[in-house]
């Protein structure tokens, strides 16, 4: 007896031929989240950053204050990928929905404007 995941009726198709195009509202709004998203982190590292910068180590161990400067730079530079992974995929919405809009208006027929 083969019970596969494959052969169940009610388990979905996940093939990219499946899958229904995206939209442009799709596009802009996500883009739209996950920029509000990026701008916060931005502000965050922005914040951690500064305080970072306005604090003093004060240790005489020599291995304490390079390990303290080494969790600074993780912690500002964790931050940071946050912000651009963020940011770049919002942008890269931005402008799939944008090439989305653009065809469109050049081929209106050419779509279902019901899916």
């Amino acid at each position: 007896m083969n019970n596969s995941m494959n052969d169940s009726p009610h388990s979905p198709d996940l093939s990219p031929s499946s899958r229904p195009n995206p939209t442009p509202w799709q596009c802009f709004s996500n883009g739209a989240v996950l920029g509000a998203i990026a701008t916060a982190l931005f502000l965050l590292t922005r914040s951690v950053a500064q305080v970072y910068a306005h604090k003093q180590i004060y240790s005489n161990s020599l291995i304490a204050a390079r390990l303290s400067v080494a969790v600074k730079t993780l912690v500002v530079g964790l931050c940071m990928l946050g912000t651009a992974v963020f940011g770049f995929i919002a942008a890269g919405l931005i402008v799939l929905g944008t090439k989305l809009l653009i065809q469109q208006w050049l081929q209106p027929g050419s779509q279902d404007e019901g899916t």
